[in-house]
Order: C-alpha cells, then sequence, then structure tokens
C-alpha cells in the first residue's frame, strides 16, 4: 500500500513537472507567434523586407499602428540633441505631428507624445537610421530626395524653434551633428 502511495505521488509531480514545462513551451510558442505576427504587419504596412529591420522595429516595440510616428522621430531626436526639450520645441513636433495626420488619440500620437516626456534611447536612432534606408531602397532617386527634403526640413524647423538664448544660439553645435546624422542616413544620391 506504501509503495503505491509513493507511485501516485511520484506519478502527480512528474505531471505537475511536464504540465510546467508544456505551459513554459507554449508560452514562448506564443510570445514567438506574436513576435512574427508583428513583423509581418510591419512588414505589409511599410514594404519593408529586411527581417534584420523588421525584428528591430518589433523588438523596440514599434508595432504596425505606431510605425507612423518613426517618420516624425528625426524632429524628437534634434529637440533632444542638447539634452532636453523647449516647449518651443514640443510645440512646433505636436504641430508637425497634426499636420501629418497624427490624430490625437491614435498609437503613433501617443508614442510621439511619450518621446516627449522621456528621451528615447539611442536604439531608436539605430533602427530610425535602418528604417530610412530599408525605406529608400523602395523609392525612386526623386521620391527618396523629396522625403530627405521634407524630414531636414522640418528638423531644421524645430532646431530652430529654441531660438536663441542670450544672443547666440548655445544648442546649434549638437543640433548641427544630428542633422548630419539625419542627412547621412538617406545616403548619397
Amino acid at each position: 500500500m506504501t509503495t503505491e502511495i509513493f507511485r501516485v505521488r511520484e506519478e502527480a509531480l512528474e505531471y505537475e513537472f511536464f504540465h510546467k514545462v508544456d505551459e513554459q513551451l507554449l508560452q514562448q510558442l506564443r510570445e514567438k507567434m506574436y513576435f512574427v505576427e508583428r513583423r509581418k504587419a510591419l512588414a505589409d504596412a511599410t514594404g519593408i523586407k529586411d527581417e534584420d529591420v523588421l525584428n528591430e522595429l518589433v523588438e523596440l516595440d514599434i508595432s504596425s499602428e505606431t510605425i507612423f510616428a518613426l517618420s516624425l522621430f528625426p524632429l524628437v531626436w534634434i529637440a533632444w540633441a542638447d539634452g532636453w526639450i523647449d516647449e518651443r520645441q514640443r510645440t512646433a513636433i505636436l504641430l508637425a505631428a497634426q499636420s501629418t495626420g497624427h490624430e490625437r488619440d491614435t498609437a503613433s500620437h501617443h508614442l510621439i507624445e511619450a518621446w516627449l516626456r522621456q528621451k528615447p534611447d539611442e536604439k531608436l536612432q539605430t533602427a530610425w537610421k535602418d528604417y530610412v534606408h530599408a525605406i529608400c531602397e523602395t523609392l525612386s532617386p526623386a521620391a527618396r530626395q523629396s522625403l530627405r527634403s521634407d524630414v531636414l526640413g522640418r528638423a531644421r524647423e524645430v532646431a530652430e524653434a529654441v531660438g536663441t538664448r542670450y544672443g547666440f544660439h548655445d544648442s546649434e553645435g549638437v543640433q548641427d551633428a544630428v542633422l548630419h546624422k539625419i542627412e547621412n542616413a538617406f545616403g548619397v544620391d
């Protein structure tokens, strides 16, 4: 009788162990499927085929709903160049968001606001550059130049929104460096 109790207990413990392992494997499979679905949705939304770029965007929690916000990331990047965002820069970025269709209660608008509250990680700069490279591969030279001019023009507007302090623009050097990085992301024509 005692051996029967131990055998039943052993089977219960074995079942519990393998049930936990199965649950973990199932959770990992769910996460992988979710990742694959998000990557496919991003590919469909952007036309990007480069798996590394898509993986990078998904890992940064960029989705097909928020990818639109990435188009305004250079404005946020230039605004944070000197380590803080001036209220005039914030206003300029939110006006640019509104004028380009980022409706107030959308995921993309909320993401832009989050970037304005807290400086985005440098990984996002890399992801934006990779995104631009991938997008530029699908564009004609004229369309790429138009996109480049639009992005740089908007970024310069944000940089200039700060104006001058104490008779000179003390953020100019770091903003110029960021503008140069943004411009380089589009490649050489």
